[in-house]
C-alpha cells in the first residue's frame, strides 16, 4: 500500500475504507469517529427544535439523486420537508447548484417536479445553479432550466422577487433574490429585524452581475440575507480535510474545480472584465462574450461580500470529496461577522442508511435573532449527522 494511502485512510471510512483494508489485510475494520460524522448516526434529533425558530432547508447537490427514474432519496427529502413544513416553520427552500448531473431534460423534469410540489405549498425556493446546469458555461446558457422554471415560479403574493437582466438572455434569470418578512415576534441576523432577502449567484458569477447585487444588497438595508452560490468554499485547505478556505485561484496551494479551471471560465489572471459597471457590451475587447468572466470564492469576497454589513450567511457546495463540509467566521470590512458554510453529501460515505445523497441541511434561526442550530439529516434513513461539520451552533451577532 502506497504511504499516502494510510494517509487518507480517516478520509475514507465506509465502504472504501472497508474494501482498502479487507484486500490488503484481510481484516474487518471498523470506522474510526471522525469530524465527518460518527457511526451510526441517530435516528433522534439530538438538539430538539427551539419553539419560535424559524428554518430554512437547504438541498445540497442533488445531482446523483436524480440521475435515474428511481428518486426515492429526492422524493423523501421533498416530503419530510413538507411534513415539517409547519412543525418547524420552515421559510423557504435553498438548493445549492448541480441540480442535475448531465443537464438532461429528464433529470430537469425530475427536479422541477420536487420544487413544484413545494411551491404548491406556499414554499419559496431559491434554486442555485452549478457547472453540471449549463449547456455552454461560456455564454451561461441555462436553457433547459428556463424549460422547467418561470420568474413568477420564485415569488408569491407575501415574496418580492428581484433579478439580474442578462444581457447574454438566458429564458430564466438565474441569477435572482427573494425578499421575505418572518413573524414580528421574531427577530433575525445583524439588523435584528424581520426582513429576510434570499440571494442566489451563477457558477463563478461574472462581475456585471457582481454589480448588479452590489445595489440590491445597498437598496434592502433593512434585509439581512443569506447568500447561495455553488462554489465558493473548498475543502483540504493545508492539507487538513477538516478545515476549509475559500476558492483561491490566486493563492498559494492547488484546489481542484475553481470555476477558472473550467471550460468558458479565464485562467486567473487572464485580463478583468471591461465592462465592470452598466452599460456594457455583450463582447469584450478580446471577443469573448461577457459570460467568460467568472470569480471564484475569495473574488466574490474581495469585489461583493465583505463590503456589506447585511450578509450574514454564504452557502455552497460542488466539491467532491468524502468530508465536503465545514464552516468559516470572518469579518466584513465594518467587522461585521459572517458565516460561510459548505455542505456536499454527494460522496458521502457514512451518512446512515439513506446513503450519500441522501442528506439535507437544516438552519434552524432562534427567535433571539442572534442564535443559528444546523442540522443535517436524512429523510430516507431517518439519521442524523451529528459530526462537528454536520450539526453546531452560531451566533450571527456579537
Amino acid at each position: 500500500m502506497h504511504p499516502s494511502l494510510f494517509r487518507r485512510l480517516p478520509t475514507l471510512c465506509g465502504a472504501q475504507l472497508l474494501l482498502l483494508v479487507a484486500l490488503f489485510t484481510g481484516a474487518a475494520p471498523t470506522c474510526p469517529e471522525n469530524p465527518k460524522t460518527l457511526y451510526p448516526p441517530p435516528s433522534e434529533d439530538p438538539v430538539p427544535y427551539q419553539e419560535g425558530s424559524f428554518t430554512v432547508v437547504v438541498l445540497p447537490d442533488t445531482q446523483y439523486a436524480l440521475l435515474s427514474s428511481d428518486t426515492a432519496k429526492f422524493d423523501r427529502q421533498i416530503d419530510w420537508i413538507l411534513d415539517q413544513r409547519r412543525s418547524r416553520q420552515i421559510l423557504a427552500v435553498v438548493t445549492l447548484g448541480d441540480s442535475t448531473e448531465h443537464n438532461r431534460a429528464e433529470e430537469w423534469a425530475r427536479f422541477g417536479r420536487g420544487m413544484q410540489r413545494l411551491r404548491e405549498h406556499g414554499l419559496p425556493t431559491l434554486v442555485t445553479l452549478g457547472n453540471h446546469d449549463y449547456s455552454d458555461l461560456s455564454r451561461r446558457d441555462s436553457s433547459l432550466f428556463g424549460d422547467y422554471f418561470h420568474d413568477p415560479d420564485f415569488a408569491s403574493s407575501s415574496v418580492v422577487f428581484e433579478a439580474f437582466d442578462d444581457p447574454l438572455g438566458p429564458a430564466v434569470r438565474h441569477n435572482y433574490a427573494l425578499l421575505l418578512t418572518i413573524p414580528d415576534e421574531t427577530r433575525f441576523g445583524v439588523n435584528a429585524g424581520n426582513n429576510v432577502g434570499l440571494l442566489t449567484l451563477e457558477f463563478g458569477p461574472r462581475d456585471e452581475v457582481l454589480v448588479w447585487a452590489e445595489r440590491l444588497l445597498s437598496s434592502y438595508p433593512d434585509h439581512t440575507f443569506i447568500v447561495a452560490t455553488h462554489t465558493y468554499l473548498y475543502v483540504e485547505a493545508d492539507g487538513d480535510p477538516t478545515t476549509v478556505a475559500r476558492y483561491d485561484a490566486g493563492g498559494p496551494r492547488v484546489q481542484s474545480w475553481n470555476p477558472h479551471d473550467y471550460a468558458g471560465m479565464p485562467p486567473f489572471h487572464a485580463p478583468p472584465s471591461p465592462y465592470p459597471t452598466y452599460p456594457f457590451d455583450l463582447l469584450d475587447d478580446l471577443g469573448y462574450p461577457s459570460g467568460y468572466h467568472g470569480n471564484d470564492g475569495q473574488e466574490l469576497w474581495d469585489k461583493l461580500l465583505r463590503h456589506h454589513t447585511n450578509v450574514a450567511l454564504v452557502l455552497s457546495g460542488h466539491v467532491y470529496h468524502p468530508r465536503a463540509t465545514g464552516h468559516l467566521a470572518s469579518r466584513g470590512d465594518r467587522g461585521n461577522l459572517v458565516h460561510e458554510l459548505l455542505s456536499d453529501y454527494q460522496l458521502c460515505s457514512n451518512c446512515g442508511e439513506g446513503g450519500h445523497s441522501s442528506v439535507l441541511r437544516l438552519l434552524e434561526f432562534h427567535p433571539d435573532g442572534r442564535g443559528l442550530q444546523v442540522k443535517s439529516y436524512s429523510p430516507l434513513g431517518g439519521n442524523w449527522m451529528i459530526g462537528e461539520n454536520d450539526q453546531f451552533s452560531l451566533r450571527l451577532r456579537d
